[in-house]
């Protein structure tokens, strides 16, 4: 059975609030810094959710503390983009031999 790849896949990357305090992981001088960005820019102090999505199966991961100044761009260039795509495409693949098994044994 062929696995899906990235290239089947419909993705979308939401920046959502992050309750842990900014504080807990930088000086004060650094943590300012990212609550002054945050009041015009949620990618400041985020959690990033990394959403996959073929024909109708969905599956997403997160990661959280999250600091980046150059928004969504930033985040994607990083390497973090693409290790989260893949542990998404793995559930969606595992999720599509699930039905596939289940199928067969209804068959």
């Amino acid at each position: 059975m062929k696995s899906l790849t990235a290239k089947d896949v419909k993705w979308t990357i939401d920046a959502l609030p992050e309750d842990v305090s900014i504080s807990e992981h930088f000086d004060k001088s650094i943590a300012d810094e990212i609550i002054r960005e945050l009041e015009i820019d949620q990618w400041a102090w985020c959690t990033v959710r990394v959403t996959g999505e073929f024909r109708g199966l969905e599956d997403r991961t997160y990661l959280g503390c999250c600091s980046y100044f150059g928004g969504e761009d930033e985040f994607r260039a990083n390497g973090y983009y693409e290790d989260m795509q893949y542990e998404v495409l793995e559930m969606l693949n595992e999720k599509i031999a699930d039905l596939f098994e289940a199928l067969e044994k209804i068959s």
